[in-house]
């Protein structure tokens, strides 16, 4: 093979084979790394020289050039891929043996935690028990005193007359004759039966204390973690979900909201602007120009948008009906909205700076819910049960009842808690917290934490609940995650190169939008998983 010859490069005088130097329109040859697609080439040898790169592109030696460019780094990604599944069919055990030590050594560190845990735990519930136990025993011992201190048995005579009947007296001397007192009963053979079943019955009771099984309650599995045993069959069968990218919707400023407003219409937010856009095409429909936009949600006449000056504006996307301004907050105050939950039509939940919560019906402030002082940022309505969920800045969640705005329970988080990004009810009576960059499970009925879930190495920006069919999570770590959870944990079933994902959205026939920096993108996730 002949060698390929060394030239230097013009511009950096760096020695460089002849593969990779381009030829200036100018005559100069320069390295290749210095000309990019998405930037204009100012020529360092000619003044006022600008050249973009179609023009290095289309010269005909550049022509050939890039294309053998192009040609070898294919070649080279091939045979990268060959040599990794070579080595990989060598010796499974060295490409992820690291994995399984590791995740061993964590179980074995677990172990000591939660043995100590466990045994400080079953100490209380010993001495709780035993407790319990004692004071039983005192009121079991002052019950059968009370029952028996009526009358003293061991001066009571028990004989039979001449006429071999059985007779009951006390002796003589006794502090009471019951047979001789008016008030009480006389001793009979029944009254000494009755007696006697009652207190044998109350004893034999008090023997039979009831323990519940073991494997009962202890559910020790959920306290030291789930190894996802799914992945290997999902790579043997058909379960495996694809995502296959189409149209993209550009934006001027970091996409932080997407909102579905019908079958063929969304709207895409950033911080000072709201594009309204068809999905089928990609043609954006309207825009509105606003600053400071905190929230926005959307309805099949109005897009509804919510700014920091404490007001609510509905904007009407056809552009036939008129703007309206609501009232977001109390009057009196200079309160911001932060987040809303839209019910119906005309029905919504704004959530406010100062920690209050209004109530609207038909565009018309129905009541004001103060919970504290902390900011609402995230809720969520439960339709089935007319209950509220509701997040705030101090790190607490709450379920409220709507009716009377009463709190059911409150839970303060800790730890790795931060701002709780998104509040989502699944089906099962769980709800789904994204916090930082996991996602927790807490019970509906008592706001217990049920499980701790993650595979995003930051922070999570997304959350589409479908059900049974799982649910879907975006970060900013360019990941796309599924969960059947409690069936598996959750999966990365995207990862990008680039990017860094800002939110997602479910808009039905298996299509998700996908927000990113400065751009939206359709994709369409196929897995048997959706059908």
């Amino acid at each position: 093979m002949n060698k390929t010859k060394e030239y230097e490069c013009e511009q950096c005088r760096k020695k460089i084979s002849d593969d990779y130097l381009i030829n200036l329109p100018c005559g100069y040859l320069i390295c290749l790394e210095h000309v990019t697609i998405d930037t204009l080439y100012k020529c360092h040898f000619c003044p006022n020289h600008t050249v973009v790169y179609n023009d290095f592109a289309e010269m005909h030696k550049n022509k050939i050039k890039l294309q053998e460019i192009r040609i070898r780094e294919k070649i080279d990604d091939l045979k990268e891929r060959k040599t990794f599944l070579m080595n990989v069919q060598k010796d499974p055990k060295s490409f992820i043996g690291e994995a399984f030590t590791t995740a061993i050594k964590t179980i074995d560190a677990r172990k000591d935690t939660l043995i100590d845990k466990f045994i400080r735990r079953i100490n209380e519930c010993h001495d709780d028990l035993v407790k319990k136990v004692k004071d039983k025993e005192k009121l079991c011992v002052n019950e059968l005193k009370n029952i028996l201190s009526e009358t003293d048995y061991s001066r009571l005579l028990i004989d039979r007359d001449q006429n071999n009947n059985i007779c009951f007296d006390f002796k003589e001397g006794n502090f009471l004759n019951r047979a001789n007192d008016s008030k009480l009963e006389p001793i009979t053979e029944l009254y000494l039966r009755e007696r006697y079943l009652a207190i044998n019955s109350l004893i034999n009771q008090i023997k039979s204390f009831k323990f519940e099984p073991f494997n009962k309650p202890i559910t020790i599995p959920d306290y030291f973690g789930r190894i996802n045993d799914t992945i290997y069959l999902d790579l043997k069968s058909d379960q495996i979900i694809d995502l296959n990218f189409s149209l993209t919707y550009p934006h001027e400023n970091e996409i932080f909201m997407l909102r579905k407003i019908d079958y063929d219409r969304f709207a895409s937010v950033s911080k000072d602007c709201i594009k309204i856009w068809q999905k089928s095409t990609g043609k954006c429909l309207k825009v509105f120009k606003e600053n400071g936009i905190v929230c926005v949600n959307a309805t099949k006449e109005d897009l509804i948008c919510y700014f920091e000056n404490g007001n609510v504006v509905a904007k009407c996307i056809s552009g036939n009906g008129q703007d309206r301004r609501l009232v977001g907050a109390d009057y009196t105050t200079k309160t911001y909205v932060r987040c809303i939950e839209l019910v119906g039509e005309s029905e919504y939940f704004s959530g406010l700076a100062d920690g209050g919560i209004f109530h609207f019906k038909d565009f018309v402030v129905q009541k004001k819910i103060l919970i504290n002082s902390s900011s609402i940022v995230a809720l969520k309505y439960i339709e089935n049960i007319n209950f509220l969920l509701s997040s705030s800045k101090d790190d607490t969640l709450r379920l409220l009842k709507v009716n009377s705005g009463d709190i059911v329970w409150s839970i303060k988080l800790y730890g790795e808690s931060r701002i709780l990004e998104s509040v989502n009810y699944l089906e099962n009576g769980a709800i789904a917290v994204s916090e930082n960059r996991f996602v927790k499970l807490y019970d509906l009925n008592n706001g217990q934490l049920k499980a701790v879930l993650c595979s995003h190495e930051k922070m999570l920006t997304g959350f589409v609940n479908l059900g049974s069919k799982g649910w879907f999570t975006s970060s900013l770590d360019g990941t796309i995650c599924h969960s059947l959870w409690p069936k598996s944990d959750i999966n990365i079933i995207y990862k990008s190169e680039n990017d860094t994902f800002t939110s997602i959205l479910y808009f039905g026939n298996n299509d998700f939008l996908i927000g990113s920096s400065k751009y939206v993108k359709l994709c369409k996730i196929k897995s048997p998983l959706l059908e």
